[in-house]
């Protein structure tokens, strides 16, 4: 594979095992599925190309389907030995996320909910012990951040939401911080062809996506009654895709906790 690597385009090799990774008979399905997964780390993420499409993305992609054209009996337990094969976590999340992706969109079900459950307790297990259960590690996407938080909320809501509020430590920042988690990344280009990420579009959906996980008045109270109270931020005013400030975003948040709990009622 190495040698494969060193001769032709990574990205070459990468997009040809996309043309037959669902061929493949179980042993060689598995071993490639080892041998890509060591590799992972290396395979390249192209500046400016959507994340889902960079070449680290499809290899993530050939590895899901490659475990998927596994025996149903054997598929769990190879899916979780691939995981453990790599350092990089936000590697075999990906793999993960490909692997549940496929087993949405597909009329065949490759995963039960209590496969689902077993390998969501797996990277649980994993993130607690890497990071001694620190929730905000700049290392990691929103996304995964995203789904370990459901994964945690769904496990023990309550033993989520007491480690948020130690984390949090009443800090301002850590709360906008935790807001980002749940609020789009947006990619601007230039004519240039140059381009710059920020966080817009932090709505009604995603306020109500944070309050299915854990209580949003651990981020409330720590921002009510702090400078961010002061911006008067009007909310009808802002497009999907406009930029927001720290200051804005903790505004955006405070409106929808404080209509959420006014006599309107809830949305």
């Amino acid at each position: 594979m190495k040698l494969l690597f060193q001769d032709t385009a990574v990205k070459d090799v990468i997009f040809k095992m996309r043309l037959w990774e669902d061929s493949l008979p179980e042993i060689q399905s598995e071993k490639l599925s080892e041998l890509l997964t060591h590799m992972g780390p290396e395979l390249p993420i192209e500046e400016g190309e959507f994340s889902a499409y960079t070449t680290r993305a499809e290899g993530a992609k050939i590895i899901a389907r490659l475990i998927l054209n596994l025996s149903a009996e054997r598929r769990v337990a190879h899916a979780l030995n691939v995981f453990s094969l790599t350092d990089d976590m936000e590697f075999a999340m990906e793999i993960c996320y490909w692997l549940f992706y496929k087993n949405e969109k597909e009329t065949k079900k490759y995963f039960d909910a209590a496969n689902e459950a077993e390998i969501h307790a797996y990277f649980l297990q994993r993130f607690k012990a890497a990071y001694f259960g620190k929730i905000l590690v700049t290392d990691f996407s929103d996304s995964n951040l995203w789904r370990l938080i459901i994964w945690w909320s769904e496990a023990d809501r309550a033993g989520l939401e007491e480690q948020l509020k130690v984390q949090l430590e009443n800090d301002p920042l850590k709360a906008v911080q935790l807001i980002k988690v749940f609020t789009p990344t947006v990619q601007s280009w230039s004519n240039d062809g140059t381009s710059k990420l920020y966080k817009a579009g932090f709505g009604q959906t995603r306020y109500e996506a944070i309050d299915k996980l854990f209580n949003p008045a651990i981020i409330y109270n720590i921002l009510a009654g702090t400078d961010y109270r002061v911006e008067d931020v009007k909310i009808d005013q802002l497009g999907d895709n406009d930029p927001l400030t720290d200051s804005q975003l903790a505004n955006v948040f405070m409106y929808y906790y404080e209509y959420h709990h006014s006599s309107i009622g809830k949305f």
